[in-house]
């Protein structure tokens, strides 16, 4: 890893060395050095020194590009077993070709910025080294550059790298990887042999459009593809179009559990003409996960044709109202509603979903949502007498026009539970038409917001009375943290908390880009684990901040060592 201040020193030592001033400047002896120099064809630079102290460290100096060897062998090549870290000066653009192949002493390296190209098999098969981290200016990876690392466990792409070539993180120990962008360009079987890799992250809100047909082949034929979730349905009809990821899941970021699949709903499709209303409804009541297989349009559009047949045998009125006083745009909005029928007590019956002004308006966190539309939603069965609904039999897919003024990126909706007890966020998938559909399985008040910040983990805030003007801070603090691959784990505890907080959560963020939330238990103590794919630094800010009146939000700056302790900056 870099270190500036040793760095440094050998830097100023290889400079008096070539300079013929033998001069002691670190702890460190040099044993060897030299001028790396131009090619036969003129290609390199010629200020560029090297040296390999008796620490294991070995230094370039200088700025511009270092001269490929063209198969010839480097002068440090013959000490590659004894290398144990490599520094490179930030004047320095490249890696060049087999520089570092076969360094079999290295563990972790870290490219630092001002290099912009990773040259062909620059590190292959450095079988020991476990950890790569390149800077953000690295846009080109080019074929074999770390092929045969067989313990390679992490390796963090910059957001902009624009190239991977053949071969190019294959046959390594990785078990996931994130790809930060839609438009790199990925070459032939770019992981190939990677017999371990069973999670990519996808952070484009697109799939990959610059790859080739076998830039997935020879990997695990199962695996876990996370990607934005309102980029689920690209991304499957991605995969299944594309060699090598055609059996994988599809998995919104941030999702660890189960994930659904359809095959239940397709075997009620399947079924249909020998089905009646009552085998069709327990079939959709016996499917646990309906509400999470609903995120996908196309699972919602197999849901309207099951319902379609459902009305043909019981006869379901479902109509949608709304009242001419409910705020914003939804009094204009083609509502569209999926699964209504469902919630009904056949036969026959009338189903009403109806939107208007609630009674009085919520009080929302200001410091984290732009309040925009907020509307009061309830469902009635009618019969002979009204019947309200609580819980529903189905979930229910409700497609509505995006309020005016909402930023479709920070768009989530707060639904605050009619008992008082306390508000989920949902995050609404987001339609090409201008629309956006949300899952529900109660009603009470909708509130329609812009978050400040990009809210990726969906959570549950618990909403608390204060029992003066000027309420005791509850300050969140968090300690014993651990950082395992792509993993931060850590403990929270709540100061100054009432004993009502117990069950509420801690949203914990990590340089405001990756985020958690965390449980309180009953002594104010929760347990939390934050995934950070694409990680890379030695310092991380994490915020914490109690869903609650009252809370303070607390950033707790830790550095990272390379052995995965993280402690607390003074």
């Amino acid at each position: 890893m870099m270190r500036v201040t040793r760095f440094t020193a050998i830097m100023l030592a290889i400079l008096l060395i070539t300079s013929f001033l033998f001069i002691p400047v670190s702890s460190a002896e040099i044993l060897y050095s030299g001028e790396i120099g131009v090619d036969d064809l003129g290609n390199g630079s010629t200020n560029i020194q090297w040296a390999l102290d008796d620490s294991g460290t070995l230094a370039f100096a200088g700025s511009g590009t270092m001269k490929d060897a063209l198969g010839d062998s480097y002068d440090w090549g013959s000490y590659a077993d004894t290398v144990e870290e490599i520094l490179i000066d930030e004047g320095i653009i490249n890696i060049p070709s087999f520089a570092f192949w076969s360094f079999d002493s290295l563990i972790d390296v870290a490219i630092p910025n001002g290099v912009e190209l990773i040259g062909r098999g620059a590190f292959q098969s450095s079988y020991n080294l476990e950890s790569v981290m390149l800077s953000e200016t690295v846009t080109y990876i080019d074929a074999w550059a770390f092929d045969s690392c067989a313990n390679l466990r992490s390796i963090t792409l910059p957001s902009n790298i624009a190239t991977i070539e053949n071969n190019a993180i294959g046959r390594t120990g990785l078990s996931s990887i994130t790809i930060p962008n839609s438009s790199v360009s990925l070459g032939d079987a770019v992981f190939k042999g990677s017999s371990l890799l069973t999670s990519i992250t996808f952070l484009g809100d697109t799939p990959p459009n610059n790859i080739l047909s076998t830039s997935f082949s020879d990997i695990p034929s199962q695996g876990i593809i996370y990607c934005p979730m309102n980029s689920i349905d690209a991304y499957t009809a991605w995969k299944n179009v594309t060699s090598g990821l055609q059996n994988w899941e599809v998995r919104r970021i941030g999702d660890t559990g189960p994930q659904p699949t359809d095959v239940e709903l397709n075997e009620i499709i399947d079924n249909l003409a020998n089905m009646d209303a009552d085998d069709i409804l327990k079939a959709l009541e016996d499917i646990s996960n309906l509400d999470d297989l609903l995120d996908s349009k196309e699972n919602v559009d197999k849901l309207k044709e099951i319902e379609n047949k459902y009305n043909d045998l019981v006869s379901i009125n479902a109509k949608v109202s709304i009242d001419e006083n409910t705020h914003g745009n939804f009094k204009d909005s083609n509502v569209s509603v999926v699964g209504l029928s469902f919630n009904g007590d056949p036969p026959p019956s009338l189903i009403d979903l109806h939107f208007s002004k609630p009674a009085q308006d919520t009080e929302i966190d200001g410091t984290r949502y732009k309040k925009n539309t907020m509307v009061q939603v309830d469902i009635k069965a009618i019969n002979e007498d009204e019947t309200e609904l609580g819980t529903l039999k189905v979930p229910i897919a409700i497609t509505v026009s995006i309020p005016s003024g909402i930023e479709p990126e920070n768009f989530v909706i707060l639904h605050y539970f009619a008992d008082g007890s306390g508000y989920e966020i949902l995050r609404p998938r987001i339609n090409s038409d201008g629309t956006c559909t949300f899952i529900v399985t109660r009603f009470s008040t909708f509130i329609f917001v812009n978050a400040f910040d990009d809210w990726d983990v969906p959570g549950i805030g618990v909403t608390q009375k204060k029992s003066d003007d000027s309420p005791t801070p509850i300050v969140p603090v968090l300690y014993d943290f651990v950082k395992t691959g792509d993993s931060f784990s850590f403990k929270v505890i709540v100061a100054n908390a009432p004993t009502n907080l117990a069950g509420s959560t801690v949203t914990v963020r990590l340089n405001e880009k990756y985020s958690t939330t965390v449980t309180i238990g009953q002594d104010g103590v929760g347990f939390g684990v934050i995934e950070a794919p694409a990680f890379s630094g030695s310092i991380a800010n994490f915020s914490a901040r109690v869903n609650a009146p009252g809370a303070v939000n607390v950033t707790t700056p830790m550095v990272i060592y390379s052995d995965g302790r993280v402690v607390r900056k003074q």
